[in-house]
């Protein structure tokens, strides 16, 4: 019992992070389904603006759409970082499990494998590392996202000469 124990205290650190990794992931997809949201509710609106456009010529429909498609596409920059970071997370939870794999199973057949398993761990937070690198990125593409939309009522109080909305950019 005495062996068995700093083994399996050893085989934690690796689970506490595979734990660690499926926060993240939960946040992750949690992000996505609301990028998803917000794309489909922009997809909505350009379809409204496109079918009153039939109806009344207007440039203030043309701007919002405009806009909309420049949102859209800094979102669908935002999901593709975020898949970059969805692999870079699960990568890192298979390191870990393997790392915590190859401890227990390095103590059943006697195999020398500490080396093996510090590379893993290595590694596994190296992944890490490039999803949070990556979450940076996302951030830079969220901030555009919100000046773009804050920008908008300002153009259109230009268009429309009320001159009543302040420079949010």
């Amino acid at each position: 019992m005495n062996q068995v124990l700093p083994v399996l205290t050893a085989m934690l650190a690796p689970t506490a992070m595979v734990a660690a990794c499926g926060l993240l992931l939960l946040g992750i997809y949690n992000k996505n389904s609301n990028t998803l949201a917000i794309i489909r509710a922009l997809n909505a609106e350009r379809r409204k603006l496109i079918l009153n456009a039939q109806k009344a010529d207007t440039g203030l429909a043309d701007l919002r759409e405009v806009q909309i498609g420049h949102e859209n596409q800094l979102l669908r920059n935002r999901l593709r970082i975020a898949l970059g970071q969805m692999r870079a997370t699960v990568t890192a939870t298979v390191l870990f499990l393997v790392a915590s794999l190859g401890l227990g199973l390095g103590e059943i057949f006697h195999w020398r494998s500490g080396g093996f398993i510090i590379c893993l761990m290595i590694m596994g937070i190296s992944s890490l590392i490039v999803g949070m690198i990556l979450a940076l990125a996302e951030s830079d593409i969220i901030w555009k996202v919100i000046q773009a939309e804050l920008t908008m009522p300002a153009d259109l109080e230009r268009m429309l000469g009320t001159g009543t909305a302040t420079d949010h950019g």
